[in-house]
């Protein structure tokens, strides 16, 4: 699907809103802005990418792949876009978390301490629960 937060017009995303710099490029790389977990293909149906220059993506300190900041920056515009169409409700629903109210200094991507070297607890009963019947719902969406 096209994209509902970017044109694709040789601009990179971070680079417009960062520092105001409209430059094109001759090459951008799709960025899907909700990625993990099956949220790839769902951002892909939602048209929730934008396009970005290579620093900007994957490579660089300020790499939306590399940077927690960016990568908040980028999912807070989208859950926004989205509930210009749809509720927060769906959003939740859909995406399983809301991006708007992250502290800009919350990682929400951190393994706890106590994990210890190489593992990564799981959620308690009520979280494997709630993940299994997101599952459900998306397999029952895409058939």
């Amino acid at each position: 699907m096209k994209s509902i937060m970017h044109e694709k017009d040789g601009t990179c995303y971070l680079c417009a809103l960062l520092e105001r710099n409209y430059e094109t490029y001759g090459y951008l790389e799709e960025h899907h802005v909700i990625y993990g977990k099956g949220n790839r293909p769902l951002s892909e149906r939602y048209g929730l990418k934008v396009y970005l220059c290579v620093r900007h993506h994957r490579e660089g300190k300020e790499a939306v792949h590399k940077n927690v900041h960016n990568d908040i920056i980028l999912k807070k515009m989208a859950q926004r876009i989205f509930e210009k169409k749809h509720s927060r409700k769906e959003f939740m629903e859909t995406f399983g978390q809301n991006y708007i109210d992250i502290e800009e200094n919350e990682d929400i991507y951190t393994i706890p301490e106590e994990a210890g070297w190489g593992f990564i607890p799981l959620p308690e009963e009520k979280g494997l629960k709630d993940m299994g019947d997101r599952y459900i719902r998306e397999r029952k969406r895409t058939r």
